[in-house]
This record gives C-alpha cells, sequence and structure tokens, in this order.
C-alpha cells in the first residue's frame, strides 16, 4: 500500500478507536441528575409532544418531525427561537424553489444535477460563513431533498412538499414550547417576543474568522466543491438506480461538511473525518438500539413512549458530553428516530426505515471517497491540516 494511504487509513482507524473509548467512558459516567440531565429531559419531552402533534394532525413523516423536535432544542429559549425561525425560513425557501424547479429539471437529469452542483456548494458557503447560516442550511438540504423526490415519485411532489414544511413546523413548534415551560420553571423567564426577534440577527463570527486566518478562503472553496460534488454524485446514482433512499444521503454530505467555522479554520480535514465517523458509530448504534426497543416495546403504547423517551434522553446527554463526542450523541439519536419512530403504516415502514439507513451509508461512502481523493491530491498544500 503507497506510504500516503497507509497513514490516512491510520488516521481513520485511530479516530474510530478513541472515539469508542470516549463513548464508552461517557456512558459509563452518565448521571440521572445535574444540568446535563435536565437538558436531556428538555429533548425528550420536545421530541415526544412532536410526535404527538403529527400523530394527532395525521402527518406521515412521523419522524421528521421527530427529527426537528430535537434538532432545534438548544439550552437557552432564545437560541431555540432562533433556530426555530432559521429551519422554518430555510425549509418554506427550500421548499418554494424545488417545486417551482421540479417540472423542468424533472425531464433533464444532467442538468439537474449540474443545478444541485451548483445549488448546493452556493448554500452550504454561505451556511458556513453567514450569520444565518442554519437557515441556508436549510435551503440547500430541503431544496435538494425536494429535486431528489421529484424524479422518483412526481405525482406526489406537492404532497411530500407540504409534508415537509408541516412536519418541521410541528417539530420547532415543540422544542419552542418546552423551551419556553423550562425557562419559566426555573425562574429565567423568556426576554420579550421583540427582544427575542431582535436576537434572529445572529453573531458574524464566520465573517472575522476568515479575515484574520490566512487561506480559509482558499480552503473553503476546495471543501464547498468537495461537497456538491458528493451531491451530484448521490444524485446521479439514485436517478441511475431509481432509489428514493439518496435523498438521505444528500442530508448526509450537508450534515457532515457543515462545521463551525473556528473547526474549519484551525483542521478542515481532521474535522470532516471526525464527523464522519461519528455520523456513521452514531447513525449505526442508534438504529440498532432502536431496532432492539421496537421489537420489545411496539405492541404496548406505554412502553414504547416510555421507549422513545429514554432513546433521546441518552442521545442528548453524549451531546452535551463536550465537542470531542458530542456529535455521536447527535448522531444517535438520529439513528435511534431513524429506526424507531414509524409512519402510520407500520407494514411499510421498517422498509422506508432500512432505506433511510442505506441513504445515510452510501451517503458517508461517496463523501468518504471523495474526501480522501481531494486529500491525495492536495498534498502537500493542507498537510499542515
Amino acid at each position: 500500500m503507497n506510504p500516503l494511504a497507509r497513514r490516512k487509513l491510520q488516521e481513520w482507524l485511530d479516530g474510530g478507536r478513541r472515539t469508542m473509548a470516549a463513548v464508552s467512558a461517557e456512558l459509563a459516567s452518565m448521571s440521572w441528575r445535574g444540568p446535563r440531565a435536565r437538558e436531556s429531559l428538555k429533548a425528550a419531552l420536545s421530541v415526544m409532544l412532536a410526535v404527538a402533534l403529527a400523530k394527532a394532525l395525521g402527518l406521515d413523516d412521523l419522524w421528521w418531525a421527530a427529527f426537528s423536535g430535537y434538532m432545534v432544542m438548544r439550552s437557552s429559549f432564545d437560541e431555540t427561537f432562533r433556530r426555530g425561525v432559521y429551519r422554518i425560513a430555510g425549509t418554506v425557501v427550500g421548499v418554494a424553489l424545488g417545486v417551482g424547479l421540479a417540472p423542468v429539471m424533472a425531464h433533464h437529469p444532467l442538468w439537474r444535477i449540474v443545478w444541485i452542483f451548483g445549488f448546493g456548494a452556493v448554500t452550504l458557503y454561505f451556511a458556513l460563513l453567514s450569520r444565518y447560516g442554519y437557515a441556508w442550511l436549510f435551503l440547500g438540504l430541503t431544496h435538494v431533498m425536494v429535486l431528489a423526490f421529484a424524479v422518483p415519485m412526481p405525482g406526489t411532489l406537492l404532497h411530500f412538499a407540504k409534508l415537509r414544511i408541516a412536519d418541521v413546523a410541528v417539530g420547532t413548534a415543540a422544542c419552542v414550547i418546552v423551551s419556553a415551560l423550562f425557562a419559566l420553571a426555573g425562574g429565567t423567564h423568556p426576554r420579550s417576543f421583540l427582544q427575542s426577534l431582535r436576537g434572529l440577527i445572529g453573531t458574524p463570527v464566520a465573517a472575522r474568522v476568515v479575515r484574520s486566518e490566512p487561506g480559509v478562503r482558499r480552503r473553503l472553496l476546495q471543501h464547498v466543491c468537495e461537497a456538491a460534488l458528493a451531491l451530484a454524485c448521490v444524485t446521479a446514482l439514485g436517478y441511475g438506480f431509481g432509489l428514493t433512499s439518496f435523498t438521505q444521503a444528500s442530508i448526509t454530505v450537508f450534515a457532515v461538511m457543515m462545521l463551525p467555522i473556528t473547526d474549519f479554520a484551525a483542521n478542515r480535514r481532521g474535522a470532516v473525518r471526525r464527523k464522519l465517523i461519528h455520523r456513521c458509530f452514531g447513525c449505526l448504534s442508534g438504529g440498532l438500539a432502536g431496532i432492539l426497543l421496537l421489537l420489545l416495546t411496539g405492541h404496548v403504547p406505554l412502553l414504547w413512549w416510555l421507549a422513545l423517551a429514554l432513546g433521546v434522553w441518552v442521545g442528548q446527554h453524549l451531546q452535551n458530553s463536550g465537542p470531542g463526542i458530542g456529535y455521536i450523541g447527535t448522531q444517535f439519536c438520529l439513528g435511534y428516530l431513524t429506526a424507531f419512530v414509524h409512519d402510520p403504516h407500520l407494514a411499510e415502514s421498517y422498509a422506508a426505515a432500512a432505506e433511510r439507513f442505506a441513504g445515510i451509508l452510501s451517503g458517508l461512502l461517496v463523501l468518504g471517497v471523495i474526501l480522501y481523493l481531494g486529500s491525495l491530491l492536495s498534498v502537500p498544500k493542507e498537510q499542515d491540516e
């Protein structure tokens, strides 16, 4: 094996071993009391409320409502409110653009792939740099999802688009409600609605880092081009093989390549490699746990709700452990919800969950190959990373 390739492979193996050791230590020290346990309870209640509301409204994609109920939640009410508004705004604009372009792109797969490459690169660029990065992220992610859905099932495109907005709105509303109630119960009242709206402006941290760090903009352009190439590849694979699961592959690309700008400037490839390992490990472990608990509790409603809360509680507890393995907790919970939370048609949901996992793994594989080739081509320019 080439010495450089051997070194890169060893870096991935070492990273995997460190990750497993850190997760084992964190699980051994887990506590049911304290601030982290309180934050975990908030996330669990938010997801439970999101799923309950989605069931009551007759929504099909319960798992996506559960995702929103988990991902929007943050420790403070203002941060939760801000992320919720950004997530809804990005989703609505992404859906509108996707629905508008779908009739044109559906019959021109080559142009659709080229468009996804360009649109993915632009939206990820602004997601990394803009103070409204979370909105840009969901604009790009949702737009690609809608276009990805347009070819395999064009007859249900509008239904899919409406459900996506409804699921995000329900999950976000659950987060905001639970966050506000916890803030009131803790005696730290949320700021007025007007003040919370002012907080939507965000902070331009990324722009300052780019101006202060030499070479960041060059690496940023390479980063978004690698992500866009991965998006184009999974789109082409999905179209070529008639797979609807490549929507999850697209989500995986956006999720892994979305980095805090400080991590990006310090060690871009190391940060991406860590996220790839953590997403793979977290999703697989969470998915296996979800399947096991579903088999044990799926036919007893009370046990099912308790198991739902437990899985989210564990994932949130890991997420709050710190930057080293926090992302594993996020991915554990997403993998758990993917396997555990089913749409109303239970018989079809098992196949849908397996398809979603296949999309996640295919996205990881395609992105990993592209990043590996990029690291070989960029040596020695990025050897300091």
